[in-house]
């Protein structure tokens, strides 16, 4: 847990406003949009890793150099 700076907060008269990423209907609609081909998501996927190499694929993650990092499974 984050330590939340209420003291300071009060004293410097700060506004304090949350936000929430996504809700409940974010993923259907995300869903609806790639299965009509309204988003082309693939530009994003920067690097592809066979599922063997799962360990360098999470090397890669943890680099943080890439956008988005899939790992495939050989079937």
């Amino acid at each position: 847990m984050t330590p939340f700076p209420t003291f300071s907060i009060v004293a410097k008269e700060i506004d304090v406003i949350g936000t929430v990423r996504y809700t409940a209907g974010c993923y259907q609609a995300a869903i609806d949009l790639m299965s009509k081909k309204r988003v082309d998501l693939r530009p994003m996927i920067t690097a592809v890793f066979p599922l063997t190499k799962s360990v360098e694929a999470l090397e890669a993650v943890k680099k943080g150099d890439d956008l988005k990092v899939v790992i495939m499974n050989q079937l």
